[in-house]
């Protein structure tokens, strides 16, 4: 009895799976795509620079750059560092503060630590230095006190 019991469930699964399939094949107008991958962040800028590094970047003004990492992007300013030490970033100023170089080095030392795909920088309008500081008024010397007249009589 019990045989005839799985022989019987065992079938009624069959049927159902391929009815399943059947009406799914009769419904199907669209066709799928077999593998869709989601747009993932990106990494990019004025001037773009493939592979692991390292990578280095001189402009008149570098605002930022961008690192391609793994899945991840990294985005630094200028004068920024990476604080999870996987990648260096030396970052050159000149006198007014614009950053004018940046050289990016560093990961695939660890599951961590990704290989760098690729980097970017994005350069900002040439820096113009801002105004400087007028000095500050410098305190005149007030005038010498007058002599006061002497009290005493001329003899």
């Amino acid at each position: 009895m019990a045989k005839s019991k799985l022989t019987i469930n065992l079938g009624l699964f069959a049927l159902a799976v391929v009815s399943l399939i059947g009406i799914h094949a009769l419904t199907e107008t669209a066709e799928v795509p077999t593998a869709y991958a989601a747009p993932g962040p990106r990494c990019e800028g004025d001037q773009k620079i493939e592979g692991d590094g390292p990578h280095t970047y001189e402009n008149d003004s570098i605002g930022s750059i961008c690192l391609k990492a793994g899945r991840g992007v990294f985005d630094f300013a200028c004068g920024e560092t990476d604080p999870t030490g996987c990648y260096t970033l030396e970052w050159t100023e000149a006198s007014d503060g614009c950053c004018t170089k940046v050289v990016i080095s560093g990961g695939g030392t660890s599951n961590v630590c990704k290989t760098i795909s690729h980097t970017a920088a994005s350069f900002d309008d040439p820096c113009e230095p801002g105004p400087s500081p007028s000095p500050s008024p410098e305190p005149s010397p007030s005038p010498d006190p007058s002599p006061s007249p002497d009290p005493s009589p001329a003899p």
